[in-house]
């Protein structure tokens, strides 16, 4: 059945409205999506087991293909390691284990490659983030301690191997740091939030409402998405704002902001402005396209996980919706959709990992 299917091929949706009725009953909002081409990549490869019937932990964490070794890495966070892969998905080795020392590692979220062939990893429980050589050994590492969780908890490396977290708990989005770990400068505007300082946690608030993915592009720019904010900005080297896109009356961003309303209503919570909204659960890019994973929670509770999530594609010169991609895979002959995190950088591949421990292969 799989192979009949056609890997690349466009479908041109009509616009589709929908009607979800407000608290009061009476009064209905429409959710518009946007007619785009929707691009259907089906798996070409699916991982379940690898090496000596080894299999990921549950849920891994990120994947990545690294440009200077050909090699895919996956953080698999609950078995505390990082798997590796050459870039058709075959296994090659894996590296580190549970433990507070010097290349152990407790829930790794996250990496970033240098072009000496180093790494960095970021360590989330242990606040850390840990470099190895081309070769796996420990080199160094240093504290970079953080409330963040663990899905906006990693390192991002630009063409001149300095690296960049995101600290919004700073005061700003990044932080650039040397390899000792050393702050070199900070900047990116965080979005204005109304705090009252007298509570205690005015400093957590601040942090989390700012909080997002990024990617950083070849020529030093920084793609972010806001998680709380229907707002993808682009930044410049020097943490400019050069680019900003608004999405607050996309289909995606008025889906999750109802669904927002009727859960808050349902738990009888007031809307006091740092409950985290989630717009966005990961992020991408390649040499033409942001691309950006949206919850879109109007069909959540049914058993068809199609529009839990939609994944778009924007134009990197003007952040325009070019079109949609869906990432279709098979399992025992079920039909799935949903990814844990995805990866577009390679020229020819899209590398994903989903739930509860799959690896994916597709091709561009």
């Amino acid at each position: 059945m799989q192979s009949k299917r056609n890997s690349q091929f466009a479908v041109f949706c009509s616009v589709v409205i929908l009607f979800i009725c407000c608290s009061d009953g009476n009064s209905q909002q429409p959710i518009i999506y946007p007619d785009v081409p929707v691009e259907v990549k089906t798996a070409v490869k699916v991982v379940s087991t690898f090496g000596n019937d080894d299999k990921l932990g549950r849920s891994p964490e990120r994947i990545m293909y690294n440009k200077y070794d050909n090699k895919v890495y996956i953080a698999d966070f609950s078995n505390h390691r990082i798997v590796v892969f050459d870039e058709e998905l075959n296994y090659l080795t894996t590296f580190g284990r549970f433990g507070q020392g010097p290349g152990e590692f407790q829930n790794p979220s996250g990496f970033a490659f240098m072009s000496d062939g180093r790494m960095i990893v970021s360590d989330w429980v242990n606040s850390r983030y840990q470099i190895f050589d081309e070769n796996y050994n420990h080199l160094t590492m240093f504290s970079i301690g953080s409330t963040l969780g663990y899905d906006y908890y990693y390192p991002a490396v630009d063409k001149k191997d300095r690296i960049y977290v995101h600290m919004p708990g700073n005061g700003s989005l990044f932080s650039l740091l040397n390899d000792k770990g050393e702050i070199i400068k900070s900047g990116g505007e965080l979005m204005p939030i109304k705090i009252d300082t007298t509570n205690s946690n005015w400093h957590l608030w601040y942090m989390l409402d700012s909080m997002g993915d990024y990617e950083i592009d070849v020529s030093g720019n920084i793609f972010f998405a806001f998680a709380n904010y229907p707002i993808l900005r682009v930044f410049d080297p020097d943490f400019n704002i050069i680019q900003e896109a608004d999405l607050s009356n996309s289909g995606v961003s008025v889906s999750r902001r109802l669904y927002n309303e009727r859960r808050r209503r349902q738990d009888r919570m007031k809307d006091d402005g740092y409950k985290a909204k989630t717009y966005v659960t990961d992020v991408s890019i390649d040499s033409d396209f942001f691309y950006v994973y949206h919850f879109d929670d109007m069909n959540s509770g049914k058993k068809e996980r199609r529009y839990w999530e939609r994944l778009y594609a924007y134009s990197k010169e003007d952040l325009k919706l070019n079109k949609e991609i869906l990432l279709e895979y098979y399992i025992n002959n079920e039909h799935k959709y949903h990814c844990i995190d995805f990866d577009f950088s390679h020229n020819e591949n899209i590398y994903a990992v989903a739930y509860p421990n799959y690896v994916l292969l597709f091709k561009k």
